[in-house]
């Protein structure tokens, strides 16, 4: 085991949970020059053209950020126009990627499954209580779906848990804080604790009522198995049974198996040197509804052409209409903040906000849908719709996200809807925006992280380490447990105890303890984390280990 922290198998961390925003928002913004209340035109000869400028001038541009496999899918008017590929499903192998290869997906699983729970809800499932009966809607509580689900179980006043619904889930407004739950599945937290344990962080029944807004893996995947379990299913049944199979998506999965034992599937890549490496495969199954989907662009063209034919695919009607429209044009009660930050939004004229699975930002008499997906560990992939005017894109790529596959969708869109770009100059400034933009943010989301160079102390001598020598818990992780490891602390945790993370000692600090720091990597990189010891006096054992940027990440001694 390596002295770093590696979460084996968690998301963007909350310290990255800016960043499936942050890519949706960089991929749904147009660079238009029309005016905002008249939606540009799209021809058959616009798309033809833009296809043609993806290829030579998109898909043509190579640098250092260049995934090692690309594949792409467009659909225009209920038909297939383009599929193009390149590259190789894993560096050092000869295979290449083609139209059958399949991709995680990472966070486009929440369009995809949302999907999914839309024709659910339009079969009319009936839920039950021992009280009272009703059908499954988006309104529907989620206590009367799955009885033991809670939040905020220490709030007595706000009392949200008999309120949340399906809708407050998938549109990220339950109150619950940024990427709740994910730093549990990074430690081998099955699906099923996880959402257990999500009552232990505080706060949520304040922010229900705020109606805030906040991006969560694991309030979306609660709603989606609530809503599967209620028709006798499993996330993972019902997401083939309703949308894969009748779609004929023979490569698409929301099970890991599927996609890891599928011999045509692109490997996850890193950079690393200066040159793309498979390291490890991301195992997102505690997520699926949210981030577990696996697919290739000959299926997602599929769903496409589902979604942009009002439910229908070769004149048969899978999914009602209605059904699909309500996913991005139902009232979501906004928060003033939320009300504000879209009005100010220049490219969306009328609103943009995150309803069902989708962010949907209006121009004149257009919507458009937009979803990006990332794992640091090797998935970047995106898909951006236009229902009135019949047209989507899809991207995926088996890399860590830098922004290309966002270039490249918004390209296509830019050139789809304004021939009068010039392509050769506008995918070159997109792809330099795109990294520069993701460079910044991940520079931003870095600030307060622990730089080893300021720490007076770098090396244990002078820490009597001792006093730090225990178990440490509380309700939302369990216990951590920190032992000696040669002249070092190390601290041992994850389901099986079998993650191990080197502490370096940095300074005393004002708790009567000692500071230490922690490298992460894998999945939640991020650079170097504090952790702070406090005691009652200088000379007592520690009680208290504080790790600040986790949700909860205050633990007592709990072998006193």
């Amino acid at each position: 085991m390596n002295n770093a922290l590696h979460l084996r198998t968690s998301p963007l961390s909350t310290r990255l949970s800016f960043f499936p925003l942050l890519v949706t928002a960089l991929a749904l913004t147009p660079a238009l020059s029309q005016a905002q209340n008249a939606a540009p035109e799209i021809t058959r000869e616009k798309v033809e053209r833009a296809v043609d400028a993806l290829k030579h001038y998109g898909l043509g541009h190579k640098d250092a950020f260049t995934p090692p496999g690309i594949a792409i899918a467009i659909v225009y008017q209920d038909e297939v126009v383009a599929t193009l590929v390149d590259g190789v499903r894993q560096v050092s192998q000869p295979e290449k990627i083609d139209s059958n290869t399949a991709f995680q997906l990472a966070s486009v699983s929440k369009p995809l499954g949302a999907t999914v729970m839309a024709k659910l809800i339009s079969q009319g499932v009936q839920w039950k209580t021992a009280t009272e009966a009703g059908k499954m809607g988006w309104d529907t509580p989620i206590q009367k779906l799955m009885p033991d689900f809670v939040l905020d179980s220490a709030d007595v006043t706000h009392n949200v848990s008999s309120r949340i619904t399906l809708g407050n889930l998938y549109s990220h407004r339950s109150g619950l804080p940024e990427h709740a739950g994910d730093d549990l599945e990074g430690l081998g937290r099955s699906r099923a604790e996880v959402i257990q344990r999500l009552r232990y962080i505080p706060g949520v029944g304040k922010n229900f009522e705020e109606k805030k807004y906040a991006y969560t893996n694991f309030g979306l995947t609660a709603a989606g198995v609530a809503a599967a379990n209620a028709a006798g299913m499993s996330w993972e049944a019902a997401s083939s049974s309703l949308l894969y199979k009748p779609l004929d998506m023979r490569n698409t999965s929301s099970l890991y198996t599927d996609f890891i034992h599928n011999p045509n599937h692109a490997s996850g890549h890193v950079i690393r040197g200066g040159k793309w490496v498979f390291e490890k495969q991301r195992q997102p199954d505690a997520q699926s509804p949210a981030g577990g989907a696996s697919s290739s662009v000959k299926d997602m063209a599929q769903w496409m052409r589902l979604y942009l034919a009002d439910g229908k695919l070769g004149g048969k009607q899978y999914i009602p209409a209605d059904a699909l429209r309500e996913l991005y044009s139902a009232h979501i009660d906004v928060s003033d903040e939320e009300k504000l930050a879209a009005k100010a939004d220049a490219s969306c004229d009328n609103a943009a906000r995150y309803i069902y699975g989708w962010n949907a930002c209006w121009n004149g008499k257009s919507v458009r849908l937009n979803h990006s997906g990332a794992f640091t560990m090797g998935a970047s992939t995106v898909v951006t719709l236009l229902p009135r005017e019949k047209l989507g894109i899809v991207v995926l790529t088996n890399s860590e996200p830098h922004g290309v596959a966002e270039a490249l969708a918004r390209g296509f869109i830019e050139l789809a809807e304004n021939d009068q770009l010039d392509a050769r100059k506008r995918f070159p400034e997109l792809f330099a925006e795109m990294k520069q933009k993701m460079d910044e943010a991940i520079r931003g989301v870095q600030t307060g992280i622990l730089d080893p160079s300021s720490c007076p102390v770098h090396g244990p001598a002078d820490v009597n380490l001792g006093r730090y020598i225990g178990t440490y818990a509380n309700a939302y992780f369990g216990p951590f447990d920190v032992v000696r490891e040669n002249a070092y602390l190390s601290v041992v945790m994850g389901r099986g105890k079998e993650d191990r993370f080197l502490l370096s000692p940095c300074r005393s600090n004002a708790q009567n303890g000692f500071d230490f720091y922690f490298e992460i990597t894998g999945e939640n990189a991020a650079g170097h984390e504090l952790v702070q010891f406090a005691a009652r006096n200088p000379d007592a054992p520690a009680n208290k280990m504080i790790i600040p940027h986790l949700q909860v990440g205050e633990l007592q001694r709990a072998d006193k």
